[in-house]
């Protein structure tokens, strides 16, 4: 009876843990029927777990509201997309729903236009502003508009949380082998330990992030001086090239690269410094790629690498968690997120896409400061869907200087558009021009 027992509790055990090792998203998807339906869509059977899960719930959502069955309504879309010669998802989720919802008998309401939804937001904010400022403050009432703005605004921020539900971008799982992209840390270096620093975390991108097509460089910027060369010059440039050709030799083949940017004279700063900053930097490394001209760069290893398609930039304290470059790849080659521009301004879709920024649990606890303001650490920041006001209402994000951008869309709409020594903050800019997106 005993060893009855022991068999038993063993089997049940043995069982647990090989169900524990099915996948039961794979067992779902080949018994679902909408799936069969969905899959014969070819971007569709492209997309990832969560992207299928956005289809499927919004058949859902259009079944509740039409009484129609979801079978009928995932036919009728299918139908649709095929003699229009269109990815799914635009009848869906994107321009061509409404037009979808009409042909199934659904009445929708027009959506509002980006300015009046512009006008509702500002108006709720000043009008209560005034109001107020005017009751307590009577003739002086200009004088307390702006600190009540203030409050307004995270009154109307959070009322707004709670009304508009923030999406998730749609991304795809496969990605074609032709997706070239770098990785890069443009930032400032005076030492040769710095230069390590940073090689030594572009290995640890690279080991974390492994796939085809993808390169990885420093963007070493040199510091303001008084004089054209300084002496830890040599230092730094030496260390770089080593460094990089130590990885290449160890990985056997050449991904990863070093450049490092001459002074010029800087006639409003009476100094000697990286043309444009940061923001030249970029610029001039995207127009490198675009067109081979080297520009300021004094050291470039770069030699021979296929045309690349988009650039992920990190600042020097930011890291490249696992697969999630993959994952800002497969973003920004969905259908639905890939940029149409009409003349020089991104219509619809996105040039450059930010991935939420998560804190870790030791940079958390670092300060007083950071524990109140950091969140919760640790969190990985690409498994959940949070609001952004600006984002949710008017389908933009604000750009902060880490993601992901179009490189031939960059240099389009970005080259010569930004007067020299005018902006030293640019990374709002750039989101603005390339329609920025978090997520």
């Amino acid at each position: 009876d005993m060893a009855l027992r022991r068999v038993s509790i063993s089997n049940s055990i043995t069982s647990i843990k090989n169900i524990l090792r099915y996948h039961w998203s794979d067992i779902f998807e080949k018994i679902n029927g909408i799936e069969k339906i969905l899959g014969k869509d070819e971007w569709y059977a492209k997309s990832d777990y969560d992207t299928k899960g956005l289809y499927r719930n919004e058949i859902q959502k259009i079944a509740k509201k039409s009484k129609l069955s979801e079978t009928y309504i995932a036919e009728k879309a299918m139908e649709i997309s095929q003699i229009q010669e269109k990815h799914i998802g635009e009848f869906l989720l994107g321009d061509s729903k409404e037009e979808f919802m009409n042909s199934l008998g659904i009445k929708t309401r027009k959506n509002k236009t980006t300015n009046q939804k512009l006008f509702f937001y500002l108006f709720f904010i000043y009008l209560p502003s005034l109001l107020v400022s005017i009751i307590i403050l009577k003739q002086y009432f200009l004088i307390g508009i702006i600190p009540l703005s203030e409050i307004f605004v995270l009154i109307i921020n959070k009322i707004l949380s709670k009304i508009k539900k923030p999406n998730i971008l749609p991304r795809l799982e496969n990605i074609s082998n032709d997706v070239n992209t770098f990785v890069i840390i443009p930032t400032l270096v005076r030492n040769k330990e710095k230069v390590k620093e940073m090689i030594d975390n572009l290995e640890v991108f690279y080991l974390s992030n492994k796939m085809d097509n993808l390169y990885l460089a420093f963007l070493g910027d040199c510091s303001e001086e008084d004089k054209e060369y300084m002496e830890f010059d040599d230092e730094v440039i030496e260390t770089g090239k080593k460094e990089v050709e130590m990885l290449n030799k160890k990985y056997g083949k050449e991904i990863f690269f070093f450049l490092y940017r001459q002074r010029k004279y800087n006639s409003s700063q009476k100094k000697y410094l990286g043309y444009e900053r940061k923001r030249g930097m970029i610029t001039e490394f995207v127009h490198f790629l675009v067109s081979r001209e080297k520009g300021s760069f004094i050291v470039n290893t770069i030699q021979d690498i296929p045309e690349i398609k988009y650039i992920i930039t990190l600042d020097s304290d930011t890291i490249l968690p696992i697969d999630s470059a993959k994952k800002l790849i497969g973003t920004m080659e969905h259908p639905l997120n890939r940029p149409k521009v009409e003349g020089k301004i991104v219509t619809k879709g996105y040039g450059l896409i930010q991935p939420k920024v998560g804190i870790t649990m030791e940079a958390a606890t670092k300060s007083i400061f950071a524990k109140l303001f950091a969140g919760d650490g640790g969190i990985d920041a690409y498994s959940t869907a949070e609001s952004n006001v600006y984002q949710d209402l008017f389908g933009e994000g604000i750009f902060t200087g880490k993601g992901i951008f179009h490189v031939q869309l960059f240099e389009e709409l970005l080259k010569n558009e930004i007067p020299d020594n005018t902006v030293l903050s640019h990374d709002l800019l750039e989101g603005s021009y390339l329609r920025c997106r978090i997520g």
